[in-house]
C-alpha cells in the first residue's frame, strides 16, 4: 500500500480516511483496502455476496465500504479545494483496473469460488499474440524482446510461479555482443527463446491471483538429509495463519547451489550455516535509505549553519523555515511528530533550533511576559504561538539527549525563554550545557550575546564572553534585521562542532554497530519451539543429490499430497535452506537443477491452485529435521511466550527478521518477562530512582509490556522485586553501563540455557549478545528488565478446558484406526469367519492366535485360509478385508503380514479388476425415455445425478433432498444443480466437502420432476440399493441390454454410469482437467482408469441390429416424452398415473 506524502493525502488523514499501511509493511486486516497513487485515491472494500445483484444494478445508490470512504475522500478534497474530475469516479463496480491490476468480482466469478486479481487481460491478450508473432521469426532485435519480457513480468508477478518460464530469454538480453548492439539491431533467435515466449502465451490466463483461495490453518515444515526426507505440520488459529501469510517471504533473492564443502557442513547440522549464507552471497544493490540526514536546521533564517555544513560534507536537510515553504511551519501537527520519529529512528543525527524571541525579548513593546511569569497570558495569540514554538523546540532538543544525537537551542541571552521552568528543568538534566558567547568575538560589529543550550556538543569551544577592549555599534534601526544572522565565523564555528560529532557518530555506530539482521523471526522460532508437531510423511531417497536439491523436493512431496479436487487454497511452509527459500519465493533460479526442480513445483502449484507462504525455520528448531535423522518427533517445550502477547506484538515479531543471536535473546527476554511466576515484594523509592537514571535515554518497550506499566518516573515500581537483590542489581548494573564494562562483565557470565534456547552457544554468539543489547534499545530494556523484575505472572486460564470436558462427557476415543461403521462391521464378519475355520481345522482359536503375536505363524494361517476362500468360490474383498482386520485388531502386525499380502497379489493377478463399462450417451438417454414413459421419476433422477454429475451409486443413495440444490432453490441465481457428497470416498485425502455438479438442461429438468416437491429430511432414493439396481436391470431388459457378461459383450451396471458421464463430458469439451475436477479424482491416473472412448463407441455397435434399432427409437421419442412429463409434473398428475396416459395417447394417435 501506498502511504502519500502530498497535501491531498494529509487531507484525507486528517478526515479519519482509510489511508493505512506502509512501504514494505503488509497492512492490517481489514475489509477494505485504500491507497493514493499520485492523485488518483481509490478504495476497495468486501461485501456480501447478498449486495451483488444491486451492485450490477444500480451501484451508485448501494451504500458500501468503498463508496463511504469514496465520499469522505471527495469531502475532504472538496474542503481543501483540491480540483478533481468526479465524472470519471468508477463507484461500487464489481470489474475494474487500479493500479494495474484487473480485479473481476462479477456475480459470475464468485459463483465460480474465484475473484482473480490480473494484469488487464487486454494487455496479456496483446503481448501472446505478440509473443507468438515475434516467436514466428527467425531473428529479432533487443528492443522487440525487451519489450515483450517486460510487459510479461509484469503479469507474472501476478502468479509467481508462471516466472519459471524465462531462462534463455535473460541469457539472449543480457549477452555481451546484443548488449554492445543498437536496439534495432536484428539477431538470430535461437528456438528457445522462441519456446519460452510461446509457453508465457498459453499459460497468460492463469497468471492470476485469486483474492478468494481458502487459507489452511496448518503449518508445515519440511526437510532432507542425504538419507531421508521428511515433512510434518501443526495446527493454526485463524488469526496466526493470517499473520504469517501476511508477513510470510515475497521477494525471494539470488541462489545458488552450495558448493561441496558448504553442503557437507550442512549434512551435518551447523548451527551458523544459514547467517554465513548471508554473508557469502554477493550483496544485491539496495536502495539509499530515504530521508536520512546528518544534520538539519529548524527555523533556520539565513540558514548558514546548513551552508557551512554542506561545504563539510554532511548530508543536511533543507533548512526548515516559513521563508521557504509554509510546509516548515514548527506549528503544524505533522512537521514535530515527524522530526521526532526521524531523531527516533535514527534518519536524523542532529538538529539545530533557533525559535523566534520576538515576545519573550526584553525589548519587546508592549511587554506580554515578565522574568517572574515568562509563560505570559496564554490567551493572546502572540503569546501562545511564542510558548508552543519554545516548547517544541526544547522537545526536540530533549528527544536528540534520549536517543544520543546531537541537539541545540539557540536565544538570545536576556531572553525570558531561558526563565520557562521546562528550560530549567531540562539544564539541569545530565548532559546538557549552557553556555553564552558575544558576537562580537566572532567578528561582528555588535556585542549581541547568545545563549545555546545544548547536548552531546562540545559547547565549551563557542563560549567566547566579550573580553572588551573594543567598540561596538547599537543595534538599531538598519542593523536591527542584520544583527538577527551569525556571523560567518560562529557559523563555521556551529558546523564544525556538528562535523566533530557526526564523525564520532559514525565511528561509535562501526564499531558498536551488530549486524542483526538474518533470516530468523521469532513468531516461527515460537511455533516451532512450543507447537505439538506431527509427522506426515517419511520417506527415504532413491538417489544421491545436493543437499539443496534434496530439501526443495520436500515442496514437491507436499504439494502432491494435496488433493487435486477443490477450490484454490493457500498453506504455509517452512523450510531451514536459505536456497531453497529464495529459489522457491522468487520463482526461478539461474542454477540449472534448481530450475528443473522448480518447474516441477511451479507446474504443480499452477495445476492444483495452491498458493504457498515460505518462511524459514532454523535447522536447530525444525521438527521435520527430526525424521530425516531417524529420530522421534520432539515434544513440546513446556513455556511459550505466544498466548500471554498481544497482537499488535505478535504482528512486530512476525515482520522481524533476525540473526540466531538477536532471536535467543528476543526469546530469553519475552519468555522470563511473561512466562516466570511472580515471587518477590516491593522495591525501594531509591532504588526505583536509580533504575530510572540507569536507563534514562533508552528506547520505550510499552509495545513488550502492557499500557500502564510504566510511570514517568517510578519506572519499575509496579515491578514486585526483592529490596536487597533490587539494590544490589541496580547498582551493579549502573556501573556495568556507566563504565562501559558490560563487554569484560557479559562475556564472563556461564552459558545457561533456558528450555532449549541456547543463548551462548558458541563464542561467535557470546561476542554478539551484550553488543546487541546496546545496539537494540528495546532488548537493552527487556533485558535489564529481566535481571531485576519478575516476569509477569501467566496462569493460564481452565475455563475452556471445562467446557471441552463436558463436550467430550459421552464421547469415546476409538484406539484403532477410524473405518466407517460399515466397513468395521465387514471386518468383524471376516473375523468370524477366520476364527470358525481355525477352530474347525483344530489349529488354534483366534484369540489365541492374536494373543501370542507370531508374525511367521499368523502369515502361515492366513495363507491357508485364502487358499480355502479361492477354492470355495469367495469374493478376493473377503480376503484382504480379513487381513485388514488382522492388522487392525493387532496394530503390531501391520507391516508383518508380507505373505498374506502376496497371495493376496497373486489372487489379483490371476483374477484382475474388471471395469464398469461406460454407458453410452444414447443408451442413457433410451433409458430416461422408459423411465419416463413407466413413470419412474426417482429412477430417473438418479440415473441423471450418476451420469450427468459423475455420481458414484452410494453417493446418491445415501443423499437427501436438502443434499441437492436446484436453481430454484437459490433463487435461479445458477443454471446448474448441485449435489453436496455426505461421506466421499476420498474425504480423507481430498477435500472433505465436494459436491457433484449437473449443467445439461435435459437432465436438470428430470431432477425438477424427481426431486423438487420432496421434503428436506427425505431421501432421494427411499428404498434399498438392490431395488435401484433391480429396476436398472428392468430397463435393460425392456431396450434389449445385456443384463449379464457374457464372451465379447460386456454387460452394464448401475457402476457404468460414472465412466459413461466422464467419457462423454471428455468428448465434448476436451478438457482432461476440466473432466478431473468435475469427477473429483485424485489424480488424472485414476480419472483415466474411467475414460473408455473405444468402448462407449462401439458398445451398441456390438449388439443386435434390433437392440440397436429399439435403442435408436426409443431415445427418438425422449423430447416429447420429457416434454409431456414437465406438464404433467406442473399439472401435479401423479407419475404412477403417466403410462396409462401414454398408452391412451398412443391409442388414440393409432385410431385417429
Amino acid at each position: 500500500m501506498i502511504t502519500p506524502q502530498r497535501a491531498e493525502s494529509n487531507a484525507l488523514v486528517l478526515a479519519q480516511a482509510v489511508l493505512v499501511g506502509s512501504v514494505g509493511a503488509p497492512t492490517a486486516y481489514n475489509l477494505f483496502s485504500a491507497g493514493l497513487v499520485i492523485d488518483d485515491y481509490f478504495i476497495i472494500g468486501q461485501e456480501s455476496t447478498k449486495v451483488l445483484p444491486a451492485l450490477e444494478s444500480a451501484p451508485h445508490d448501494v451504500d458500501t465500504i468503498a463508496k463511504k470512504g469514496l465520499d469522505l475522500a471527495r469531502a475532504a478534497y472538496d474542503k481543501r479545494k483540491v480540483a478533481g474530475s468526479s465524472e470519471k469516479d468508477v463507484v461500487n463496480a464489481t470489474t475494474f483496473t487500479v493500479a494495474g491490476a484487473s480485479v473481476d468480482s462479477s456475480r459470475s466469478a464468485v459463483r465460480n469460488n474465484l475473484v482473480p486479481v490480473a494484469s488487464p487481460a487486454e494487455k496479456r491478450c496483446a503481448l501472446s499474440l505478440a509473443s507468438l508473432a515475434a516467436a514466428r521469426l527467425p531473428v529479432s532485435s533487443r528492443a522487440l524482446i525487451e519489450r515483450l519480457v517486460g510487459g510479461w513480468i509484469h503479469a507474472m508477478m501476478f502468479r509467481r510461479p508462471t516466472a519459471v518460464c524465462f531462462a534463455k530469454v535473460y541469457k539472449f538480453i543480457h549477452d555481451p555482443i546484443v548488449q554492445a548492439s543498437t536496439e534495432d539491431t536484428a539477431f538470430s533467435l535461437s528456438r528457445g527463446v522462441a519456446d519460452e515466449l510461446v509457453v508465457c502465451s498459453i499459460l497468460a490466463p492463469l497468471m492470476a491471483t485469486n483474492l478468494v483461495a481458502q487459507l489452511e490453518p496448518t503449518l508445515y515444515a519440511s526437510d532432507a538429509s542425504m538419507a531421508k526426507g521428511a515433512v510434518v505440520s501443526t495446527g493454526l488459529s485463524s488469526d496466526e495463519a493470517l499473520l504469517l501469510w501476511r508477513t510470510a517471504e515475497r521477494k525471494g533473492g539470488y541462489t545458488r547451489l552450495d558448493p561441496a564443502a558448504r553442503a557437507l557442513l550442512k549434512s551435518v547440522g551447523d548451527p551458523d550455516l544459514e547467517e554465513q549464507c548471508l554473508q557469502g552471497f554477493p550483496v544485491a544493490p539496495q536502495k539509499s535509505p530515504p530521508l536520512r540526514f546528518d544534520f538539519v536546521e529548524v527555523c533556520a533564517g539565513a540558514g548558514k549553519i546548513t551552508h557551512y555544513c554542506n561545504e563539510m560534507g554532511l548530508a543536511c536537510c533543507p533548512p526548515l523555515d516559513l521563508e521557504h515553504s509554509a510546509q516548515y511551519d514548527l506549528q503544524s501537527a505533522d512537521v514535530i511528530p515527524w522530526l521526532v520519529e526521524m531523531i527516533r529512528e535514527g534518519r536524523l543525527r542532529s538538529v539545530f533550533v533557533s525559535p523566534p524571541c520576538t515576545t519573550f525579548s526584553p525589548a519587546a513593546f508592549p511587554s506580554l511576559r515578565s522574568y517572574e511569569d515568562p509563560w505570559g497570558n496564554h490567551s493572546i495569540p502572540r503569546v501562545r504561538t511564542g510558548n508552543v514554538l519554545a516548547l517544541r523546540a526544547l522537545a526536540l532538543v530533549f528527544t536528540a539527549r534520549t536517543y544520543t544525537r546531537a541537539g541545540c537551542v539557540e536565544q538570545p541571552r536576556r531572553s525570558k525563554m531561558a526563565w520557562l521552568k521546562v528550560w530549567l528543568r531540562l539544564r539541569a538534566l545530565s548532559g546538557i550545557l549552557e553556555v553564552f558567547l558575544a558576537a562580537c568575538q566572532f567578528g561582528s560589529v555588535h556585542k549581541k550575546e547568545f545563549r545555546f543550550l545544548g547536548c552531546n556538543l562540545d559547547l565549551h569551544r563557542i563560549a567566547r564572553p566579550c573580553r572588551g577592549g573594543h567598540e561596538h555599534v547599537v543595534i538599531q534601526g538598519k542593523w536591527t534585521k542584520a544583527s538577527a544572522v551569525y556571523p560567518d565565523a560562529l557559523a563555521r564555528e556551529l558546523a564544525m562542532l556538528y562535523g566533530d560529532f557526526v564523525t564520532k557518530d559514525r565511528c561509535r555506530e562501526r564499531e558498536l554497530g551488530v549486524d542483526f539482521s538474518g533470516l530468523e523471526s521469532p513468531i516461527i522460532n515460537e511455533l516451532l519451539a512450543g507447537r505439538q508437531w506431527k509427522l506426515e510423511k517419511e520417506w527415504r531417497w532413491k538417489r544421491h543429490e545436493r543437499i539443496n536439491m534434496l530439501e526443495m523436493r520436500g515442496l514437491v512431496v507436499l504439494l502432491k499430497s494435496q488433493p487435486a479436487a477443490g477450490p484454490d487454497r493457500r498453506i504455509l511452509h517452512l523450510f531451514d535452506s536459505a536456497v531453497a527459500l529464495a529459489a522457491s519465493v522468487k520463482g526461478r533460479s539461474s542454477s540449472y537443477k534448481l530450475r528443473r526442480l522448480l518447474c516441477q513445483i511451479c507446474a504443480l502449484a499452477l495445476a492444483l491452485g495452491v498458493y504457498f507462504g515460505e518462511a524459514f525455520a532454523p535447522t536447530r528448531h525444525n521438527i521435520a529435521d527430526d525424521p530425516t535423522r531417524s529420530a522421534v518427533v520432539r515434544p513440546a517445550l513446556e513455556h511459550s511466550f505466544l498466548p500471554h502477547i498481544s497482537m499488535s506484538l505478535k504482528q512486530q515479531l512476525a515482520q522481524t527478521r533476525v540473526r540466531r543471536f538477536a532471536a535467543n535473546w528476543i526469546r530469553l527476554v519475552l519468555i522470563l518477562v511473561h512466562c516466570v511466576p511472580a515471587k518477590a515484594a516491593l522495591p525501594s523509592a531509591s532504588a526505583s530512582i536509580i533504575a530510572t537514571d540507569i536507563l534514562s535515554g533508552l528506547c520505550s518497550v510499552t509495545c513488550l509490556f502492557p499500557s500502564g506499566v510504566f510511570s514517568p518516573r517510578w519506572i519499575f515500581m509496579d515491578f514486585p522485586l526483592l529490596p536487597a537483590a533490587w539494590t544490589f542489581f541496580s547498582w551493579t548494573l549502573a556501573w556495568i553501563f556507566l563504565l562501559g564494562a558490560a563487554w569484560t562483565v557479559l562475556r564472563t557470565w556461564t552459558p545457561f540455557t533456558v528450555k532449549g534456547q541456547d543463548c551462548y552457544r558458541s563464542k561467535r554468539a557470546s561476542r554478539k549478545g551484550p553488543l546487541f543489547l546496546f545496539r537494540v534499545g528495546f532488548l537493552k530494556f527487556g533485558v535489564l528488565l529481566v535481571l531485576l523484575s519478575h516476569g509477569a505472572s501467566a496462569a493460564p486460564s481452565l475455563e475452556r478446558y471445562r467446557q471441552k470436558a463436558e463436550e467430550r462427557a459421552f464421547m469415546m476415543l476409538s484406539s484403532h484406526r477410524a473405518v466407517l461403521p460399515k466397513t468395521d462391521l465387514h471386518r468383524k464378519a471376516r473375523l468370524a469367519d477366520f476364527g470358525k475355520w481355525l477352530t474347525a481345522t483344530g489349529a488354534c482359536t483366534l484369540e489365541e492366535l492374536l494373543s501370542d503375536v507370531n508374525a511367521e505363524e499368523v502369515n502361515k494361517l492366513l495363507v491357508d485360509f485364502g487358499q480355502a476362500l479361492f477354492r470355495e468360490g469367495r469374493p478376493y474383498g473377503h480376503f484382504s478385508e480379513l487381513i485388514n482386520a488382522v492388522a487392525a485388531s493387532r496394530p503390531v502386525l501391520r507391516r508383518q503380514l508380507i505373505g498374506a499380502w502376496d497371495l493376496a497379489y497373486n489372487w489379483m493377478a490371476v483374477e484382475p479388476h474388471v471395469h464398469h463399462m461406460a454407458l453410452p450417451a444414447l443408451v442413457l438417454v433410451a433409458m430416461l425415455a422408459t423411465c419416463l414413459l413407466w413413470g419412474w421419476t426417482r429412477e430417473a433422477g438418479l440415473f441423471s445425478l450418476m451420469w450427468g454429475g459423475l455420481c458414484r451409486p452410494g453417493e446418491v443413495l445415501t443423499a437427501t433432498r436438502k443434499h441437492l440444490v436446484l436453481p430454484q432453490d437459490v433463487m435461479n441465481s445458477q443454471p446448474f444443480a448441485l449435489l453436496r457428497i455426505e461421506e466421499p470416498k476420498t474425504r480423507r485425502r481430498a477435500a472433505k466437502h465436494q459436491a457433484a455438479k449437473v449443467d445439461l438442461p435435459d437432465l436438470m429438468e428430470i431432477l425438477v420432476i424427481a426431486f423438487a416437491q420432496l421434503n428436506p429430511a427425505s431421501r432421494l432414493w427411499p428404498y434399498s440399493g438392490q431395488t435401484l439396481r433391480a429396476r436398472f436391470r428392468k430397463v435393460c431388459t425392456a431396450l434389449g441390454l445385456p443384463e449379464t457378461k457374457k464372451a465379447g459383450s460386456p454387460a452394464l451396471e448401475l457402476g457404468s454410469f460414472r465412466p459413461g458421464g466422464a467419457t462423454w463430458l471428455l468428448q465434448q469439451c476436451e478438457n482432461p482437467e476440466l473432466v478431473r475436477r468435475r469427477g473429483r479424482w485424485l489424480s488424472p491416473r485414476v480419472m483415466e482408469i474411467y475414460l473408455q472412448e473405444v468402448e462407449a463407441a462401439t458398445f451398441l455397435v456390438n449388439q443386435q441390429v434390433h437392440v440397436r434399432e429399439k435403442v435408436q427409437q426409443v431415445a427418438s421419442v425422449f423430447p416429447a416424452l420429457l416434454e409431456k412429463a414437465v406438464l404433467w409434473n406442473k399439472s401435479n398428475i401423479p407419475a404412477a398415473a403417466w403410462f396409462y396416459l401414454f398408452q391412451h395417447e398412443r391409442r388414440a394417435h393409432t385410431t385417429g
